[in-house]
């Protein structure tokens, strides 16, 4: 072989090595890619360097004498309730909050509310705040002693509100599937263990705070009462509503929220779905006939992603369950970025714009669990 021939075949030989080397290092990272999603800074950032939103407790000047309120007890049931990675402060003022960093508020104690303090509440709402309250509101007048229901009524949009014994609000039942009872059984009652005299609204005025699927023709609240016989308590049966004021939306609870020793898991779960939509925050739930077979726990890894882990405890396979996601923010675009090879990915149900989306699972083998990464592009 002459000299030119020579180099003309080792540059051909090197040319594709080059080519056998990249085309090699592209498979490698599509297959990783396929298993684990695909690479981003967002998703390598550590947690405590991505914003998180926060949780801001609202103590009203009006409680510093109000004998009842305890600051502690209370800073304690709230940490408890405070959704994962999203941290809790606490302040006495609302001017101080800023909307811009997507905080919502949980107010600590509402009976001894002003009128100040409710038109302060009511201005934070109209500039695009989110307010969880519960409980009676300021039925106390500045002497601490009854002053009726009727502020409450006013701020609730509603034309009464009901006073009902222990006897006859002593558990909670599922009207419907809604952003509060996302992640809970509907078969199952919730119990309520502190003896307490509890309001109810009406059932035809109570608002949705966001109806995810089912008929409102009968007129029942996603939250209501149930008296000791476990039937419903009749017209004033509501125990949730929400109400839309400007910009931003006041959300309101009529129990009060489980202490830290309580064991009252799925009144947690109500309160915690709550906060997550204060802060805009993703929850999710298992559709009821899955609930025995499966477990499942959502990771928010980004702002973008969110994994969504998967295990069947049933030793046979499991297939057909839906996953509902809601993110509390629109939801504009969603997909599956990793699906290991030869297995089926999840299929979507997704109307753009509306908050929340369905995941129907492929079969899942007994004893088995499957990790599922979501991209999520939301409106704001």
């Amino acid at each position: 072989m002459s000299a030119p021939e020579g180099r003309t075949y080792t540059v051909l030989v090197l040319l594709l090595g080059v080519l056998f080397l990249t085309g090699g290092t592209f498979l490698m990272f599509t297959m990783v890619a396929t298993v684990i999603g695909p690479f981003s800074i967002d998703s390598v950032r550590p947690p405590e360097s991505r914003a998180r939103a926060s949780l801001i407790l609202w103590v009203p000047p009006s409680l510093r004498d109000v004998g009842e309120f305890d600051r502690d007890r209370s800073l304690a049931t709230w940490r408890s309730l405070v959704p994962e990675e999203e941290s809790l402060t606490v302040t006495s003022s609302l001017e101080s909050i800023d909307l811009q960093d997507r905080q919502g508020v949980v107010v600590a104690d509402g009976r001894s509310l002003s009128m100040s303090e409710i038109q302060a509440l009511r201005g934070f709402v109209r500039s695009g705040g989110r307010v969880v309250v519960w409980g009676w509101i300021a039925i106390w007048d500045a002497e601490h002693a009854w002053a009726g229901t009727g502020t409450m009524r006013r701020l609730l949009g509603v034309t009464e509100v009901a006073v009902l014994s222990y006897e006859r609000a002593r558990r909670l039942g599922v009207g419907y599937l809604g952003s509060l009872s996302l992640g809970i059984d509907p078969k199952r009652e919730i119990g309520i263990s502190v003896p307490v005299e509890s309001p109810g609204l009406p059932a035809g005025e109570a608002a949705a705070l966001r109806s995810q699927g089912g008929s409102r023709a009968q007129l029942r609240a996603e939250l209501y009462w149930l008296d000791a016989a476990e039937r419903e308590v009749g017209a004033q049966a509501a125990a949730a509503s929400s109400l839309q004021i400007g910009a931003g939306q006041l959300l309101w609870l009529a129990m009060a929220p489980p202490e830290p020793t309580a064991q009252a898991p799925e009144l947690a779960r109500v309160f915690r779905n709550a906060l997550s939509w204060a802060v805009r925050a993703p929850i999710h739930g298992i559709s009821s006939d899955s609930f025995a077979a499966l477990e499942t726990s959502l990771d928010r890894v980004s702002e973008r992603r969110i994994t969504l882990e998967v295990t069947n405890v049933d030793r046979a396979p499991h297939a057909f369950a839906v996953v509902r996601i809601d993110m509390n923010r629109p939801v504009r675009e969603v997909v599956v970025t990793n699906a290991a090879v030869l297995r089926k990915r999840p299929s979507l149900s997704l109307v753009p714009g509306r908050e929340w989306f369905d995941v129907q699972l492929p079969e899942i083998p007994g004893r088995a669990s499957r990790s599922y990464a979501l991209d999520v592009v939301t409106s704001d």
